[in-house]
């Protein structure tokens, strides 16, 4: 079990490291064997980690070779083999074994689409800076928990509703009343500087 958190702003004000810190600190139980931060001016990512595949290589959040692809996630991909096989053949150079890797790479490939080729149980934030957006997704069950938020210009998500953001947010659970995978895309170039709301920049799938 590990947990992942985030923030998303509209307008590039920065993320403060502090407050990712709290909210990192609220699923350090999920993730005793480590933790990461990502921080940028709009985007900013969250990691607790407990070491299952390739625990010296497996750190997040992990980035594509560049450094435009950045992801935290949290789950077990189970067809990563297979999936990871494919993409070496279709020319992609992997440098760790784990399974989060497989999410950058297959993100690279095949974008949004990656979510109906993955079996497993996870949840995950992608930003992408090439396109500067954040697609935010979990499997199809929700075995692996995902919360999103939205307030004044920004997006927030995580694993748990975190206490210290809980009574300043509504929380949303990404549920659906089908089996099926759930995605939410935020296009941050397309966020209007006159609004506070995300939609219609929003998108869910």
């Amino acid at each position: 079990m590990s947990g992942i958190a985030g923030i998303v702003r509209r307008l590039p004000t920065g993320v403060s490291v502090d407050l990712l810190g709290k909210m990192a600190a609220t699923i350090r139980h999920r993730g005793p064997d480590g933790y990461g931060f990502y921080v940028g001016q709009r985007v900013g990512f969250a990691h607790v980690r407990l070491g299952v595949v390739d625990i010296a290589g497996g750190a997040q959040p992990l980035t594509n070779k560049d450094g435009q692809i950045v992801v935290t996630y949290n789950g077990e991909i189970y067809n990563h083999p297979e999936l990871r096989r494919e993409l070496e053949q279709k020319g992609h150079v992997f440098r760790t074994r784990s399974d989060t890797e497989v999410l950058v790479h297959g993100y690279e490939e095949w974008g949004v689409n990656l979510l109906d080729r993955l079996n497993g149980q996870f949840a995950f934030a992608i930003y992408d800076r090439n396109t500067d957006t954040v697609f935010i997704a979990r499997d199809r069950f929700g075995v692996r928990p995902l919360f999103y938020a939205q307030r004044k210009g920004a997006l927030y998500f995580g694993s748990e509703i975190s206490p210290a953001e809980k009574s300043k947010l509504h929380w949303t659970a990404a549920v659906s009343m089908k089996p099926s995978h759930f995605g939410l895309l935020a296009h941050l170039e397309l966020c209007s500087p006159e609004s506070h709301r995300w939609s219609p920049a929003l998108t869910e799938f």
